[in-house]
């Protein structure tokens, strides 16, 4: 099995587990070796509510990826 299948196989086995018991939206998050993304997701209605990665947002000079991850939330 090859990385990217492992990977798939992973995101199937916690997404059961989370959508079974969805009293409310999840938080996906996904980093690139470039930027950040992340979502609010609701199972339920299997919808993505909001969305927000660095790329949207307009960086400051001089700012890190650390603060940057705070602006997003």
């Amino acid at each position: 099995m090859n990385k990217r299948e492992k990977l798939i196989q992973r995101r199937k086995r916690v997404r059961s587990k989370i959508v079974k018991d969805s009293a409310r939206p999840r938080l996906s998050v996904f980093r690139s070796n470039k930027y950040l993304y992340a979502q609010i997701i609701d199972d339920v209605k299997a919808e993505t509510l909001v969305s927000v990665s660095e790329k949207k947002i307009k960086p400051e000079k001089g700012k890190t990826k650390t603060q940057l991850a705070e602006m997003m939330g």
